[in-house]
Formats: C-alpha cells, sequence, structure tokens
C-alpha cells in the first residue's frame, strides 16, 4: 500500500477497479515508457522498460483489494456507509469480511457453533429473465413449471412469474393440465402460435 493512500483513495479506487480497471491505468506514465522504449537500443534498458510499461498499463488489481480490506472500515464507520451499500457497488461478501466490515461466518468469540441446517434441495443456479424467458420460448411440446426448472433453470417462483410475464405478453397460453401419478395433476402451457 502506498503511504499516500487514505481510507477514501482506497474505496474510491478498489470500487473503480470493479466498475472500470482500464480507467487505472496510468496513460501519462506509459506513453512516456513507451517514449523511452522508442529510444532504447541497450537490451537491458528495453527490457527493464517492456517490464514497467507492463506494470503501468496492467495495474495490479490485487494492491486494490489489500489496500480496500485494510483502510475500507475505518472510511465506512467514519462516512456511516453499511456493508449493503458495499454489496450494492459488487463487493464480493469475502472481501467485505476481509476488510472486517462485516463479521466472518462462523468465527468470533464465545460463539456456539449452530447445528447445520437441513437442505432439502439444492439452489438452483441463478439464470437471467431474458435467458429463463428464451428456454420457455424454445419449448416444442406442452411443458410444466417443473419441467422449466429442470431443463431451463430457475427456481419454481421465478419460472412460474416468468409465464405469469410471457402470458400476458400473449408468448405462452394455457394447455391443461398433466396427470401425475401422485397429488395433484401439473398444469401446463405452450409456447403460442403467431
Amino acid at each position: 500500500m502506498a503511504e499516500t493512500t487514505t481510507p477514501e483513495t482506497a474505496v474510491r479506487d478498489y470500487l473503480t477497479s470493479l466498475t472500470d480497471p482500464d480507467s487505472l491505468v496510468n496513460t501519462v506514465e506509459a506513453e512516456r515508457l513507451r517514449e523511452v522504449l522508442a529510444e532504447s537500443v541497450d537490451p537491458i534498458e528495453r527490457l527493464m522498460t517492456m517490464a514497467a510499461l507492463d506494470r503501468v498499463s496492467a495495474p495490479d488489481l490485487d494492491t486494490y483489494e489489500k489496500d480496500f480490506t485494510t483502510l475500507a472500515k475505518e472510511w465506512a464507520e467514519a462516512q456511516g456507509v453499511p456493508a449493503s451499500a458495499f454489496e450494492q457497488m459488487g463487493v464480493p461478501r469475502h472481501v467485505l469480511e476481509a476488510a472486517g466490515i462485516i463479521p466472518r461466518a462462523g468465527r468470533g468469540r464465545g460463539r456456539v457453533k449452530a447445528a447445520p441446517t437441513k437442505q432439502t434441495t439444492p439452489r438452483r443456479a441463478a439464470i437471467k429473465s431474458d435467458e429463463l424467458d428464451a428456454g420457455i420460448l424454445a419449448f416444442e411440446e406442452p411443458f410444466s413449471i417443473k419441467d422449466v426448472t429442470e431443463k431451463v433453470g430457475g427456481s419454481t417462483i421465478t419460472v412460474t412469474k416468468a409465464i405469469e410475464r410471457l402470458q400476458a405478453q400473449g408468448k405462452v397460453k394455457a394447455a391443461g393440465e398433466r396427470a401425475n401419478e401422485r397429488g395433484r395433476a401439473s398444469r401446463l402451457w405452450a409456447v403460442a402460435v403467431n
């Protein structure tokens, strides 16, 4: 960490490294090094200049993260910025834990280790709504919510909302029910033919 790095600078540079890392390139220094490289004939000087140019052209993002984890808590407390605001800016949870902005999971003095929670079904991978819509509209046969969650992805609630939205747009229509071996019949939908 540079001695002149302030907590605010550390936070600003790290957030910038997440959203626009190219803006952290020192273009003035990079241009100066290109000029030195163009004029240099000594192979060692050229090699050292190329190495310096590489460092300047591709900033070490780990350095920004280290500065953030060292200084961000001080800045956040002074400014009254909660962890949720950092999360909305894209700061990963493990970085917030390392910075001390949120407590590390399962650590601390005097805590009793909680019993593991029983998870009945694994969490489904996140899916973007446009990908979900495209997956639903690709079905050639009538489909149920379960068919979509298994073949395309998304949770039952997410798929239900997507089907309702597509039905309101006239892209999907109700197609009856499918009898199941146990329990009630599954509702079916089909892609509307234009």
